[in-house]
């Protein structure tokens, strides 16, 4: 089965938020898409989380995943950990939010910090108090949180040292 082209994922994606969006809503009318068709969309049982399960959207492309956050996300994520770039995504997903009627508040942002070392460099990225600042400027960039991605995951010591470390620094 080959793998659809970017645009046309796009487009599923958006079909696939309209149906589910739809469904929670208990909306049973036809749903007729350029990808899919549906007679009776039923969403049975209901969702236990209400108005429905949050839904996170994570990329940063501006023209299209961005403005898909802000008409259907309640999360999004940015897989950047540079401040300026997360201050300038969550620029424009405040125009994008603003366009669309949407309380930019409502959405929650979160982006990546990876520890993984880079090409080359040995060890992880950064001691405990160069990422506790990197935190800091992530959240004063709009991140309301970060998704860690910690060197040789499968490795207890990792984990162990980034508690030791960096949870416990962080007071």
């Amino acid at each position: 089965m080959p793998y659809p082209p970017v645009a046309e994922r796009f487009e599923r994606l958006e079909e696939t938020l309209q149906i589910a969006h739809r469904m929670w809503d208990g909306d049973q009318n036809p749903y007729a898409g350029s990808h899919y068709q549906l007679d009776r969309p039923l969403n049975v049982p209901q969702s236990l989380t209400q108005p429905h399960p949050p839904i996170l959207i994570g990329g940063g492309g501006e023209k299209k995943t961005l403005k898909l956050v802000a008409k259907y996300g309640d999360a999004t994520h940015q897989t950047t950990s540079d401040p300026d770039v997360m201050r300038h995504k969550m620029e424009v997903l405040r125009r994008h939010c603003e366009a669309e009627g949407r309380d930019y508040e409502r959405i929650e942002r979160f982006c990546g910090l990876n520890l993984k070392p880079e090409a080359g460099q040995a060890g992880p990225i950064a001691d405990a108090p160069t990422l506790l600042e990197r935190s800091r400027s992530l959240a004063e960039a709009g991140s309301q949180g970060v998704f860690i991605v910690l060197p040789d995951i499968a490795d207890s010591d990792s984990i162990e040292r980034f508690g030791a470390e960096v949870i416990a620094a962080s007071g």
